[in-house]
Formats: C-alpha cells, structure tokens, sequence
C-alpha cells in the first residue's frame, strides 16, 4: 500500500528495508504517545531492596497484580503514606514476597516495593512498552485501527528521508527514456 501511494513500486527510490526502518520509527512514536497501545504482562524478577526498576523498552507501570510463586495479591499504595506511616521500611529485613508497592508517576519505569524483598523474588507485572522492531516476515504490533496513521507517517519519513534520492532518480529515468 505504501509503495503505491509513494509510486514506487519497483523499489527504485525506497528499499524494503528503508520502508521498514520508517514503519518501526511510525511504531515507537506511537507508543511512545499512546502509552497504552503496547502492553506487556509478565513476571519480573526483583532486585535485592525497596528500589526496583522495570525491564528494558519499558515506558511505564501500569500494575503489579500478583507474587508469581505464592499467587499473594500486591496492592498499590501512596508512597507518601507508607513513608509515614512506617518511617524505616526500607531498612526492614527482606522478605520473598511483596505485600505493597508504590510507584511515582515522574518517575515511570522505577517502583518500590514493601517489604524489601530478597533477590529473586518474582511479581506478576503489567507496563506499557516500546516494541522491538519488526522484519518484514512479522506482524505490526499494534492495533488494526492505526494502519491510516502508520501508512501517512511512513510516506512523510520516506519523503522526508530520500527527496534527494527521488529527485536524483527522476533526473536518471529522464536521461535513460
């Protein structure tokens, strides 16, 4: 569909792979505005302590539901009130579950969990993310409903990346015809 609205069919001004590279640029700054459109559930492994942080291409965190080994429910708390209420919680021993976390909205990817807990200790989690670029033998990772948005963002990266390339591929089918 790209390569017809572009005219270029034959490939001749946007490789496979240049249409590629600007599909997936489309793709992360739509997940990067819409933080909801690419979400991921899965089971985390904590960190040592109070201060965790989530895995890599995380944008930020939506839950945390469950410890994985006990099936214990976690409940979100203010971290405000778990500091007032308990002023030396991160000191406490470590524990292999989670009872509470607290998480700071300025500070997305990043949580803290109470009681501190010992390494190792899994929780079943739930963040948005930025998806790994796709080849072209997969799937879009994202919704049906965003294939007009993609097609107009992958026309102006083509555009803007190669109108010198097309204005030099014009000036070639000229001199050949």
């Amino acid at each position: 569909k790209v390569r017809a609205d572009l005219v270029d069919g034959d490939a001749v001004t946007w490789t496979d792979a240049d249409l590629l590279e600007c599909l997936n640029e489309g793709v992360r700054a739509l997940c990067l505005v819409k933080t909801d459109e690419y979400v991921l559930n899965e089971s985390i492994t904590l960190v040592a302590g109070s201060s965790q942080e989530l895995p890599a291409r995380s944008q930020a965190l939506i839950d945390i539901t469950e410890n994985t080994q006990s099936g214990r429910r976690v409940t979100q708390v203010s971290l405000d009130l778990l500091n007032e209420t308990l002023r030396f919680w991160p000191a406490q021993q470590q524990s292999a579950f989670v009872i509470h976390y607290a998480a700071d909205p300025r500070d997305s990817t990043r949580f803290r969990v109470y009681p501190p807990v010992i390494g190792g200790t899994q929780v079943l989690c739930i963040w948005s993310a930025v998806p790994a670029p796709v080849s072209l033998a997969q799937s879009i990772p994202v919704g049906d409903q965003y294939e007009p948005a993609l097609v107009k963002w992958m026309m102006g990266a083509a555009y803007r990346r190669n109108s010198t390339r097309q204005e030099e591929a014009d000036l070639l089918r000229d001199l050949v015809e």
